[in-house]
């Protein structure tokens, strides 16, 4: 039996699928917020499953087990893989889904050991169908969305100055980014704050912000002890004065909590060892290339780290200094 999690549902999701392609049949399994009482005046089978359905649209489902049958060369025998989901409502604006929940549901789940701390933080996030629709219509609308003059030069600001900050020390980023997808641009103020293991995203077109858990690891952007080098290169020339950059070359690899490996090239400027550019390549996620340009090195403004108001309760933001502020020790 395997538990499937927020953390690593990407990761087995593609296998489950291959299983179900090839099962058998399937077996499903369910633990509900709530369990309804029969109705004694229920006269067939069609209201039966009316008064069912209208009850289970208002309840939450904390688990979802699947067991995938498949054939064996005995024919008498099957291979199965058990799954276990734990799930959560998403809570993205404008959904906020509201818990119907019995006392003697929670009472039976706790008997049987029910892990409800894995549930409700570490459950994969899912809406239904009509709350999908909602989320469809919503980015439709948003796509004829328009800036104000201040808006845009307020994002302007944003990519100039924030573009992205990185803090070794305390392992910390924020990043400022545009993504244009479908013909269809979002722009988004990320706050990762890995040391806390949350991770704040504020999306500008729909103007709300998303706290989640920050599940993926830190990893030093630096040249580690165990990359290899590939010497010394000059970008541009280094015939004519002040026309090339010389820069040294480095290759390695790391290993995900997925198992998967990414392999990684990089360069990095000879004086000063600043990163101009990293290109990493995997099987599973193909390739990505990373650009550094007009890079400052250290932590100008103190309170870069602090997420917009958006995005904290108000103890959070009259504490925001305490909390998300610069630490005592200077930054990297």
């Amino acid at each position: 039996m395997c538990e499937v999690t927020s953390s690593n549902f990407f990761e087995l999701f593609p296998l489950i699928i291959q299983l179900i392609d090839k099962s058998c049949f399937l077996a499903i399994d369910t633990e509900f917020s709530s369990i309804d009482t029969f109705s004694s005046s229920i006269k067939s089978v069609k209201q039966f499953y009316e008064q069912r359905s209208n009850f289970v649209k208002q309840i939450t489902i904390f688990q979802f087990g699947l067991a995938i049958f498949s054939k064996t060369s005995d024919q008498q025998k099957y291979d199965v893989n058990i799954y276990n989901f734990y799930l959560n409502p998403t809570s993205i604006h404008p959904i906020d889904v509201k818990y119907l929940i019995q006392s003697s549901s929670i009472k039976f789940l706790s008997e049987y050991n029910f892990d409800f701390n894995k549930c409700f933080y570490s459950g994969i996030s899912f809406v239904n169908q009509t709350q999908e629709q909602i989320l469809l219509n919503q980015n439709k609308s948003m796509s004829n969305y328009r800036f104000s003059i201040s808006e845009q030069n307020f994002l302007s600001f944003l990519f100039e100055k924030i573009n992205e900050c990185y803090d070794a020390t305390y392992h910390r980023e924020r990043l400022v980014d545009e993504i244009d997808e479908a013909s269809q641009e979002d722009f988004f103020d990320t706050i990762a704050l890995f040391d806390s293991k949350i991770e704040f995203v504020y999306n500008f077109k729909a103007r709300n912000c998303t706290r989640r858990e920050l599940t993926r690891p830190w990893r030093d952007f630096g040249i580690r002890p165990t990359d290899r080098s590939f010497g010394e290169a000059y970008i541009g020339s280094s015939i004519f004065p002040d026309t090339g950059v010389l820069v040294t070359i480095w290759a390695g690899n790391f290993t995900l909590p997925s198992n998967d490996t990414i392999d990684y090239i990089s360069t990095w400027t000879y004086r000063g060892c600043l990163p101009v550019s990293r290109t990493s390549f995997s099987q599973k996620f193909g390739t990505s290339h990373l650009s550094f340009y007009d890079i400052t090195v250290g932590i100008r403004d103190p309170n870069v780290f602090i997420p917009r108001r958006e995005c904290l309760t108000s103890e959070e933001w009259d504490m925001r200094h305490t909390l998300f502020g610069t630490p005592t020790k200077n930054n990297i």
